[in-house]
């Protein structure tokens, strides 16, 4: 843990001191800090795939999870219900989210964030009070 830390310290400092290394120029991008390092032909066929393989992976695995948070969801709301399949839950997921990219701006989103925000206290909460009383019962007598 300890190296791991020390790893991520050094990256933060890398990027740091790359953030503005020639004076007056700000590389505020990895396509910029590209072009500076392997020259304006090169540097986007050298960043940009590597930008692309971390987008998608990440895209897959918050779809996956999504779609596996939905799932259980109504496995545990509707315990009668009929089972969906893994792979649909997942393009109902994509869907939720293809629906919401289509809103004009951030401010249309604010009541989903909210809920998101309130939802996540709420799961916090309820393994908090879980934790506790698996592992420290009180023993109340009254």
């Amino acid at each position: 843990m300890f190296i791991s830390w020390c790893l991520t310290l050094n990256t933060m400092w890398q990027l740091i001191q790359l953030h503005e290394c020639v004076p007056g120029t700000r590389f505020d991008r990895y396509l910029d800090l590209g072009r500076h390092a392997f020259g304006p032909k090169l540097g986007p066929w050298i960043v940009l795939p590597q930008q692309l393989v971390v987008q998608v992976g990440c895209d897959v695995v918050y779809m996956v999870t999504g779609g596996q948070c939905l799932k259980k969801f109504m496995e545990i709301a509707c315990t009668d219900c009929r089972q969906i399949k893994q792979s649909y839950w997942i393009l109902v997921f994509g869907a939720i989210h293809f629906f919401l990219s289509q809103l004009p701006n951030f401010n249309s989103v604010a009541v989903v964030s909210l809920a998101a925000a309130v939802m996540s206290l709420r799961w916090f909460m309820i393994l908090y009070i879980y934790y506790f009383i698996k592992y420290y019962p009180l023993n109340l007598i009254i």
